[in-house]
């Protein structure tokens, strides 16, 4: 009875451990993440009609989990250049892009394309992928695409992990075609991707 238990506990204690590591390995990932994101923001230079209509960089965000949401908020409202960085999330407008909401021309659509249109950085988790594709034309062409998912159009940067380190690589060409200027430094720290 005494070794079932001890057996119990030992097992216990092996699988707190393994959550433990495993929260601590996702807030890690989460808070690079995050930490790139602020970076580019910072390493990019927008055609200056992008800022005609607001003093921000805005970071659009889609369905991410809790500690992006929390690591998000520690740079909503940090200086870039002139500019704040405002954190703005669109994963709950989703609903608003259905064919019957479209022809309908509801104001909660044509609120939501608004939003769309001051994006400045789009993060496009894994979750929100398909629905990112099959609404890009909506949002305009001076945005940086920073991907998960090697399969999302118009992403100038694709992160991923390899292994348990986070990097990323840059499409400079489609970069230059969206009028975005990149800089040297930057473009030194990533992979081309057309190098893969």
């Amino acid at each position: 009875m005494v070794c079932r238990l001890f057996n119990c506990c030992t097992a216990l204690v092996i699988l707190l451990m393994f959550c433990v590591q495993s929260t601590a390995a996702e807030q890690k990932a989460a808070a690079m993440k995050v930490a790139y994101l602020y970076y580019f923001s910072k390493f990019i230079i927008w055609p200056k009609d992008s800022f005609a209509n607001t003093e921000h960089v805005n970071l659009c965000i889609g369905d991410v989990n809790k500690e992006v949401q929390y690591q998000l908020s520690t740079i909503n409202n940090k200086k870039v250049k002139e500019y704040k960085l405002r954190v703005i999330h669109i994963g709950g407008i989703k609903e608003n892009f259905n064919q019957e909401a479209i022809k309908e021309e509801s104001s909660a659509t044509q609120e939501s394309l608004d939003l769309l249109n001051r994006c400045h950085i789009i993060f496009v988790s894994e979750s929100m992928s398909q629905w990112f594709n099959e609404n890009s034309e909506r949002f305009p062409e001076y945005s940086l695409v920073v991907a998960e998912d090697e399969q999302v159009v118009n992403s100038v940067i694709l992160l991923h992990m390899r292994g348990r380190k986070l990097s990323f690589e840059i499409d400079n060409e489609l970069a230059v075609s969206k009028q975005l200027k990149i800089s040297a430094k930057l473009l030194k720290l990533s992979r081309k991707r057309s190098e893969l």
